[in-house]
């Protein structure tokens, strides 16, 4: 039997930070996002020889090693080393490739996703059954505690639990509050939403770290911007729920000034000219995805405007990505081989 999963990528509206300890801790977070039709794959097939094969085709590498003795983090395929490691018993091996619709470093939550799913094939072969919260907590545990890489929970929940969520990140708990929104407001808003990718990914400096430290050390500009990302959640959360669409453009606007005093480097020339460019064109606000630096911007364009705006980051550079929102979290099926 071969054991394939996929889990969706996300876009983030609101609250993006505020899930990064230790603010969730010490104030609680609050998220606002949906996952779109955009996906990380992992396919899983049984070995019988003890050992294991790991492989990404985004990388193009190749590793593999007895099921009982996991090379530690080198560099070498690591979020995919400590994946297996988290999974607990390997039995007699498996080979697990993974794969993403977008390249690393989009700003669309691939690494989590791309954990959520390969976890999702290995629980399947071993016959586990863990919830969304299992599975998005142990993926966390993988990335953050494990890996020791920078960055929040909201990008797990919500390859697990997919759909269009407002996630409460407590001091003792994560609560997702699925939004069931009518069919209707959901083709309006994606009528309204452009995503435009700016050509360049994520730098591999931490960004994140950087407004840990700052959060850390009481920097009262980065204080402030996260109390009001979280207070920004809390209002397009009501924007949504009473069908406010103008509102909820204009929110995008006020999050993205707040966010890009969270850390140096968020922003860059490029993407202030591209924002620039996109509301001169009539965009009503927008916002990059992601921990900053490059990856994908999401704009809200009024009636009439997404074909003026398109038309104006176009001479720019980068390229519009299709989205469309999912409904569905990580999906995993048996394919029989005849075996």
């Amino acid at each position: 039997m071969v054991y394939r999963s996929r889990a969706p990528l996300r876009v983030s509206f609101a609250g993006g930070g505020t899930d990064v300890s230790p603010y969730p801790e010490t104030k609680g977070g609050a998220v606002l996002s949906t996952a779109i039709t955009r996906f990380c794959h992992a396919t899983l097939r049984p070995r019988r020889d003890g050992l294991v094969r790991i492989a990404s085709q985004d990388y193009g590498r190749a590793l593999t090693f007895p099921a009982d003795r996991i090379p530690p983090a080198d560099g070498n395929l690591d979020l995919l080393k400590g994946t297996v490691r988290g999974a607990g018993d390997l039995g007699s091996g498996c080979d697990i490739l993974v794969r993403s619709d977008v390249a690393p470093g989009s700003g669309l939550g691939a690494s989590s996703a791309l954990v959520v799913a390969a976890l999702a094939v290995l629980h399947a072969w071993q016959g586990g059954r863990p919830t969304g919260h299992e599975l998005a907590e142990q993926a966390f545990r993988v990335e953050r505690v494990d890996l020791g890489i920078s960055g929040g929970r909201q990008d797990q929940y919500a390859a697990a639990f997919g759909g269009f969520n407002y996630i409460e990140f407590l001091p003792s708990q994560t609560v997702v509050h699925p939004l069931c929104l009518p069919r209707a407001l959901l083709n309006e808003l994606q009528y309204h939403l452009l995503l435009w990718y700016t050509g360049e990914n994520h730098p591999a400096r931490d960004i994140t770290a950087a407004q840990v430290e700052a959060y850390r050390a009481g920097e009262g500009t980065v204080v402030d911007s996260l109390d009001e990302l979280k207070n920004l959640a809390v209002a397009m959360h009501r924007a949504i729920l009473s069908y406010d669409l103008r509102t909820f453009g204009r929110l995008l606007a006020e999050g993205w000034e707040h966010k890009k005093r969270l850390a140096s480097g968020i922003s860059t020339g490029r993407i202030d000219a591209l924002y620039m460019a996109a509301r001169s064109a009539g965009a009503t606000g927008g916002k990059l995805l992601g921990s900053g630096g490059g990856g994908h911007i999401l704009l809200f364009c009024p009636d009439g405007a997404k074909a003026r705006v398109t038309q104006a980051l176009s001479q720019l550079g980068g390229s519009e990505a299709p989205m469309e929102f999912c409904r569905q979290g990580v999906d995993v099926w048996e394919v029989p081989t005849g075996d």
